[in-house]
């Protein structure tokens, strides 16, 4: 059923935007005023950011300008705008999802594929060293969830049970402790260069 909003200045959608298609580009405003906060407030609920869900409704809006023409009038302009805007949402997610080891042999093999083929010899001492001194730096419990982890082999599953989080949390978390580590130890031998 066509849904055929009529606002106080008296143009329904479908007015809007044969108007639109007829060359006044300037009668878009009326339909972005009209369901930014709708299309903002689809987004906000399902981003954990604010800024995020402003730039995907900015850019929800720009699609739907430049595929004006392929809007089915039959259809509710909004319902339309909500599917560009989940589309765009979807793509966002998948872009910046957190990438999760999976275990800890996959990381063990990472990290000895990457000594091999970027330490020379006689470096590990001083990767090592880096390392600890690194390691002493991070929280007490970033160093306990290290430690439960990769060396005492407590799966994702009951790390999330434990600290209740969810899977995607710890999977960001863990991420960013390593992230530290490696920008910390990367620090050190900058310095002792």
């Amino acid at each position: 059923m066509k849904e055929n909003i009529i606002s106080l200045d008296g143009k329904s959608d479908g007015f809007i935007i044969d108007d639109i298609l007829q060359g006044n580009v300037a009668a878009y405003s009326l339909l972005v005023e009209r369901y930014q906060s709708a299309v903002r407030a689809f987004l906000v609920i399902r981003l954990n950011t604010p800024h995020e869900a402003e730039d995907l409704a900015q850019e929800t809006f720009i699609i739907a300008f430049k595929k004006i023409a392929e809007f089915n009038s039959e259809s509710s302009f909004l319902a339309w705008l909500r599917g560009i805007a989940a589309y765009l949402l979807k793509n966002h997610q998948r872009k910046h999802r957190a990438v999760a080891l999976g275990s800890a042999d996959e990381l063990e093999h990472l990290i000895n594929q990457h000594i091999d083929e970027n330490i020379h010899e006689g470096a590990e001492l001083d990767m090592f060293d880096n390392l600890t001194i690194c390691l002493e730096k991070l929280s007490e419990k970033m160093r306990n969830l290290l430690t439960e982890h990769y060396t005492l082999g407590v799966s994702l599953a009951e790390l999330c049970r434990k600290y209740e989080d969810k899977h995607s949390t710890m999977t960001m978390r863990l991420f960013r402790i390593r992230q530290s580590l490696k920008t910390c130890i990367d620090k050190r031998i900058q310095q002792q260069r």
